[in-house]
């Protein structure tokens, strides 16, 4: 004798879960849906008002738009000014290069700085009176110096100096 079962009540129950969860998930994806365009909708009401906000402020306070416009174009135009003088500088970083070069390892340099004659001046120190005179008598060796003056020489234990060190006008 053959024993019938009868599968469609599981078949039934396994289609109804799954029609339940696409129901659930299809509920889920618009829930997202519709929460982002609610987000978005106040973000674009928030951006307008800050627009329109910062224009009648700017109507307000008669904020000059040209004399914003002139001050940086006179910027631009000292930025390009720079950009050129540094352009006919280009082999600076060379002389520089060669300047630091010629440092023993008992002389630290403090501060560099360009004069706009053509002019370099150092302050360093130094442990030893005699590191600080070798360098500046290898810095008149340089093809690029004219001159070296020893403008302040000073201490005991630390030895600060400063030089000003003239350049050649075809250097630049």
């Amino acid at each position: 004798m053959m024993i019938k079962i009868n599968l469609l009540p599981i078949r039934r129950t396994l289609t109804n879960l799954f029609c339940w969860l696409s129901f659930f998930f299809f509920l889920l994806i618009m829930l997202g849906h519709f929460s982002l365009v609610l987000i978005n909708h106040e973000l674009e009401i928030k951006l307008k008002d800050m627009v329109g906000y910062i224009i009648s402020k700017d109507s307000q306070e008669g904020y000059n738009w040209q004399a914003e416009t002139i001050k940086l174009k006179s910027e631009l135009n000292d930025i390009t000014h720079r950009i050129g003088v540094l352009e006919n500088k280009k082999d600076f970083p060379l002389i520089l290069l060669k300047i630091v070069t010629y440092l023993s390892e008992q002389i630290w340099l403090k501060k560099i700085q360009t004069m706009d004659n053509g002019k370099i001046f150092i302050e360093g120190q130094s442990f030893e009176y005699d590191q600080i005179t070798i360098w500046i008598e290898r810095l008149k060796e340089l093809s690029e110096i004219s001159g070296v003056d020893l403008l302040h020489f000073q201490g005991d234990e630390v030895i600060r100096f400063s030089i000003e060190l003239t350049l050649f006008e075809n250097v630049f």
